[in-house]
């Protein structure tokens, strides 16, 4: 039962500091605003050149949608349905191990990396501030754990790059492995539990590599490691020697996160979108939900934080 106390207690250090949750939002938010704009614009451009203005008040037009995608440029070609409802995140995991999250043009990655480096620099303003006694937040603090603990997480990522590569190689192989010896396979059901155990298998994997750095990155700020090798062997050794505390905090923040958006699929869509008064309400509700899931994200940090703290006691 201690794992509820430890989200609890994550969620209620990051809540405590309101002004690090608007800082990490509007950090997102600017990163993410000029990928928007090209959206926005792009999607305008398509719209005004078709007739599907109208039928889109109603409801998603899914014969506008193909061809649009199939004349976009690359940020705009990334619209799909299925990134605006419940099934988003399988969407992505889906094409983390089929390989179709790494064939993108450059400029998607080249802008997935620099989200990945602001994270990178988020995460250490997070736990800089989290782990000294309860203090005040300002942006100046913030912005200095960040730019203090930034080369060591970057350090952290390099290395965890191959582990992550090394599980969508294994999830690639193993699909196709399932999908050439079930060829001639006419029980479905079968069929279907090969495919959610590797689904699980690959689940597991990634989920052990993201604790194995969030203790390494836990290490670096609690204990002032200075080497990023040293603290992935502690943070390895850590989550060896707890796995039901670990894993049962990341399950259950994992279990909210999913209920959170279920939550936002019963919600949202219920909104007529054909005013723009409709429209900014489905903006701020999306906001709403955007907030609590980063309030989640954040939380599991400091669950994290909270968890290390009380075992080395």
């Amino acid at each position: 039962m201690k794992a509820p106390r430890r989200m609890a207690k994550g969620v209620g250090r990051v809540l405590a500091a309101p002004g690090l949750v608007v800082s990490v939002w509007l950090a997102n938010l600017l990163v993410a605003l000029p990928a928007a704009v090209v959206v926005g614009e792009g999607l305008g451009d398509a719209i005004g050149k078709s007739e599907a203005g109208e039928r889109l008040l109603e409801g998603f037009d899914f014969g506008w949608h193909g061809e649009t995608k199939a004349e976009a440029g690359a940020l705009v070609g990334t619209l799909d349905p299925g990134r605006l409802v419940t099934g988003g995140w399988i969407d992505n995991l889906d094409r983390w191990w089929s390989g179709q999250l790494f064939q993108h043009s450059a400029p998607i990655l080249v802008f997935g990396a620099l989200f990945a480096l602001v994270w990178i620099l988020l995460s250490g303003g997070v736990l800089g501030h989290l782990h000294r006694p309860p203090r005040r937040f300002t942006l100046a603090g913030f912005a200095a754990d960040g730019a203090g603990f930034f080369f060591r997480f970057f350090r952290l990522a390099l290395l965890s790059a191959p582990l992550y590569y090394g599980v969508f190689r294994l999830a690639r192989w193993l699909f196709a492995r399932i999908e050439r010896t079930t060829m001639d396979l006419t029980v479905e059901r079968t069929l279907l539990t090969y495919y959610l155990l590797a689904a699980a298998l690959v689940v597991l994997l990634l989920v052990t590599v993201k604790m194995i750095f969030d203790y390494a990155r836990v290490t670096i700020v609690v204990a002032e490691r200075r080497s990023a090798l040293l603290a992935v062997f502690a943070g390895l050794g850590f989550v060896l020697r707890r796995p039901f505390a670990t894993y049962g905090l990341l399950a259950l923040v994992g279990l909210a996160t999913i209920a959170l958006v279920i939550a936002r699929q019963l919600v949202v869509p219920g909104v007529d979108q054909g005013s723009w008064p409709a429209i900014a309400a489905v903006f701020l509700l999306g906001q709403v939900f955007l907030v609590a899931r980063l309030v989640l994200r954040l939380g599991l940090l400091a669950g994290e934080l909270t968890l290390y703290e009380e075992e080395k006691r």
